[in-house]
C-alpha cells in the first residue's frame, strides 16, 4: 500500500513548476539539505554513464563522478521519464529527503523527447488541490520530457510520493524516447535511444475535453480551472460549479477536501469526461514489479555507421556469464558463427566518439582475450569482461569489433605450468626507468602473478593488423612510494603525455598501473596512444632458473652424500639421476605454486 502525499511547502497553483532550462545533476551540499546542480550533457551516440557533467571547473564522467561520490553508476539505475513536477529539482530533492531513507541526493535530470505520447491531466486531484499531470498515448505526438537515471532506493521512494500512479515500464516501439544532446554549434541532437524507460501513469485516468472527446493537454492550473468554470456555464455541466465558481485559490482550497477529490471524480465519470490510462495495450493498471529493469539491460544505440578496424561486424557488448573460467585469462564469449574468422584469441577493437574532444572519433588500440563460443548467445552481441571494457574505456551496451590475435604459446610449458595473466594500463616511464628496460609495476601486481620483485616479466602488447602480438621480456621492479606518489601527481593531465583514464576516457580505471620507457612502448605497439593497455605474465623459464639457483647448493651437498655412501659408481650414478628428477620434479611443482594457474575443475575436485 502506498503512503499518503509528502509535505511541500511551493505553491499548488504553480504546479507543475519550473523544470531546469537545461540537462543537469543534482547532488547533495556535504552536510546539508541543501542541494545543488551541475551541467550536464550527454555524448552523442554513447550510453548515458559517459555523459559530460562539469563539476569543481572540471568535466567528468557521470560514472567517474558517481564513484567518486561513493554512488552507484549508470549501469545500476533505473530509467524513469517525468511529465509533471518530477522534472522540478527542488520538487524530487524534497521527495527524496523525506522518503529516501537509505541513500543521499545524487541523480540526473536530462532533457528528451518522447513520441506518440502526449501530458494531459489526471483525472482526480492531488491532495494538495491541484490537477496532476498523467501520461497518455497519441499518435504522432512530439512530447518533451525529462529522463532520470534514479537508484533502486530512489525509485522506491518516488514510488511512495506517487499515490495514484502506477510506475509502468514501457516500450520504445510504441513511444520512441530520445535523450538530447548539445552539440558544439549549440543544436539539440540526439545522444541515445532507450528501448524501455519507467514513466508513472495515473490509475484514475485522464480528462476529456467535453466537446472535442480528446485529451485536455497538460497546460496550467489557472487554464485547467478556468476551463471546468466556463464549462459549469453550460446548464449540462452545471454541476462543476459547485466547484469551480470561485476564484483560482479557493478552488485550489477547495480540493483539499478529500470530499470535493470524490465529488470531482464522480462528476467526471457522469458526464463522460474521463478516459482510461491507455499506455498499456487493454488498458489494465500495471504496477512494475520488484525487479526493476537497469539501464545495463536496456539497449540504447544503434551499430556505429563509421567504418571499424576490425574483422567483424559491429557487436553489442554485454556483461559475462558468472560460470566462465578465468582462472588464466580475460573472457569474451562470442557466436559459434565467428569462430572460423577468430580463433581462440581475439584483439577486442572500438571506435567511438570521445567522451572529451567534442566527439571526435577516437579508435583504441585492441585488447587482447580468450574467446569462448556459446550457442545460446545472440548474433550481434558480445560478452565481454569488466576488465575488457574498462580497458577500452566503454560501457554496457556499446559496440566492439573483433580481429585474430595470434598469442605466442608452448603446448608443453602450457601444459606443465599454465601462467596467470593480468592486464595493466601502460604509462610513461618514471625517471627512474626512463631509457631502460625495466617495467616498474606496483607490488599487488607482482604478488597477483606470483613473482619476487626484480623477477622477468613477459609483456604481451597491441596487436598487429595481421594478428601477430608484439612480446618483450624486461626485469620488473615494484614501485615505490616515492613512485608512486610522483606518477599520482603526474597523471592529472586530461589529455597528452600523462593523460588519465578518468578525464580522458571518462572512465575510472582499476587496471594495475605499468610505467614503459617510449622504446618499449613502440616495441609493443603502443607508440600512438596512451593509456594502452598489455597483458603481463611471469617468465617461466626464468622463474625455473631462480628455483634451480636456489637448490644448487642442496644438490652439491646431496650428490656428496651419495658418492660417500656408495662406492659401486653405477649404483651412485642411478641414485644421483633420480635426486636431479626429484629435485627436477619439486622445482616445478614449485614454480606452478608460484606463478601457474589453477583451472575452475582442479578447484572444485
Amino acid at each position: 500500500m502506498r503512503q499518503e502525499s509528502i509535505s511541500a511547502t511551493n505553491d499548488p497553483l504553480l504546479y507543475p513548476w519550473e523544470p531546469p532550462s537545461g540537462s543537469l545533476l543534482v547532488h547533495k551540499i556535504e552536510s546539508s539539505t541543501s542541494f545543488k546542480t551541475s551541467p550536464l550533457n550527454p555524448v552523442k551516440e554513447r550510453r548515458f554513464g559517459f555523459a559530460n557533467v562539469r563539476y569543481n571547473d572540471d568535466v567528468w564522467s557521470f560514472d567517474s563522478l558517481a564513484k567518486l561520490k561513493h554512488q552507484p553508476w549508470a549501469e545500476f539505475r533505473h530509467l524513469v521519464v517525468a511529465v509533471g513536477s518530477n522534472a522540478a529539482p527542488s520538487v524530487m530533492c524534497n521527495k527524496f529527503y523525506q522518503r529516501n531513507w537509505n541513500g543521499s541526493v545524487f541523480f540526473p535530470i536530462v532533457k528528451a523527447r518522447v513520441t506518440n505520447m502526449a501530458i494531459g491531466y489526471f483525472a482526480s486531484v492531488a491532495p494538495r488541490g491541484y490537477i496532476a499531470a498523467t501520461p497518455l498515448r497519441q499518435r504522432g505526438a512530439e512530447t518533451i520530457v525529462w529522463a532520470s537515471w534514479l537508484t533502486t532506493d530512489q525509485l522506491l521512494a518516488l514510488n511512495s510520493t506517487e499515490p495514484g500512479y502506477s510506475c509502468r515500464e514501457v516500450s520504445a516501439k510504441e513511444f520512441p524516447l530520445d535523450i538530447f544532446s548539445i552539440a558544439e554549434d549549440g543544436n539539440e541532437v540526439v545522444a541515445e535511444r532507450p528501448e524501455t524507460f519507467y514513466v508513472y501513469d495515473a490509475d484514475q485516468g485522464y480528462i476529456l475535453d467535453a466537446d472535442t472527446r480528446e485529451p485536455k493537454i497538460l497546460t496550467t492550473q489557472s487554464e485547467i480551472f478556468a476551463y471546468f468554470r466556463e464549462l459549469s456555464k453550460r446548464s449540462e455541466y452545471a454541476k462543476f460549479a459547485e466547484l469551480f465558481a470561485r476564484e483560482d485559490r479557493e478552488v485550489q482550497e477547495g480540493f483539499t477536501s478529500p470530499e470535493a477529490i470524490a465529488h470531482f471524480e464522480q462528476l467526471l465519470i457522469e458526464h463522460d469526461l474521463r478516459a482510461l490510462p491507455n499506455l498499456a495495450a487493454d488498458g489494465a493498471v500495471v504496477h512494475a514489479s520488484d525487479g526493476y529493469t537497469t539501464y545495463a539491460k536496456i539497449p540504447s544505440l544503434a551499430p556505429p555507421e563509421w567504418e571499424g578496424s576490425g574483422r567483424t561486424p559491429w557487436l553489442r557488448v554485454t556483461s559475462t556469464r558468472d560460470e566462465l573460467d578465468r582462472s588464466r585469462e580475460t573472457k569474451v564469449v562470442a557466436h559459434p558463427s565467428l569462430r572460423q574468422e577468430i580463433g581462440t584469441h581475439a584483439s577486442v577493437l572500438t571506435t567511438y566518439p570521445s567522451f572529451r574532444n567534442n566527439g571526435e572519433l577516437e579508435t583504441r588500440p585492441g585488447v587482447i582475450a580468450s574467446v569462448e563460443y556459446r550457442d545460446d548467445l545472440p548474433e550481434g552481441t558480445l560478452e565481454a569482461d569488466q576488465t575488457v571494457r574498462e580497458s577500452l574505456g566503454m560501457g554496457l551496451g556499446e559496440y566492439v569489433q573483433l580481429a585474430p590475435a595470434h598469442v605466442a604459446s608452448n603446448t608443453v610449458a602450457d601444459a606443465v605450468c599454465p601462467t596467470r595473466y593480468v592486464t595493466a594500463r601502460v604509462y610513461t616511464a618514471d625517471h627512474s626507468n626512463m631509457e631502460t628496460e625495466i617495467a616498474l609495476v606496483d607490488a599487488l601486481t607482482l604478488r597477483l602473478l606470483g613473482m619476487k620483485d626484480g623477477g622477468r616479466l613477459v609483456i604481451e602488447g597491441s596487436p598487429h593488423p595481421d594478428g601477430q602480438i608484439p612480446e618483450v621480456r624486461v626485469r620488473a621492479v615494484a614501485m615505490s612510494e616515492e613512485v608512486q606518489r610522483r606518477h599520482g601527481a603526474l597523471t592529472k593531465s586530461k589529455t597528452g603525455l600523462y593523460a588519465n583514464p578518468t578525464s580522458h576516457l571518462g572512465a575510472t580505471s582499476d587496471l594495475a598501473p605499468i610505467l614503459l620507457d617510449k622504446s618499449l612502448r613502440n616495441r609493443l605497439n603502443l607508440s600512438a596512444t596512451q593509456l594502452g593497455v598489455v597483458r603481463l605474465r611471469a617468465s617461466r623459464k626464468s622463474a625455473l632458473a631462480d628455483e634451480l639457483r636456489e637448490l644448487i647448493l642442496v644438490l652439491l651437498i646431496a650428490f656428496i652424500g651419495v658418492l660417500s655412501v656408495f662406492s659401486n659408481p653405477y649404483l651412485a650414478g642411478i641414485v644421483t639421476v633420480l635426486v636431479l628428477l626429484g629435485a627436477f620434479g619439486l622445482t616445478l611443482v614449485r614454480v606452478r605454486g608460484n606463478i601457474g594457474a589453477e583451472s575452475r575443475h582442479s578447484r572444485q575436485t
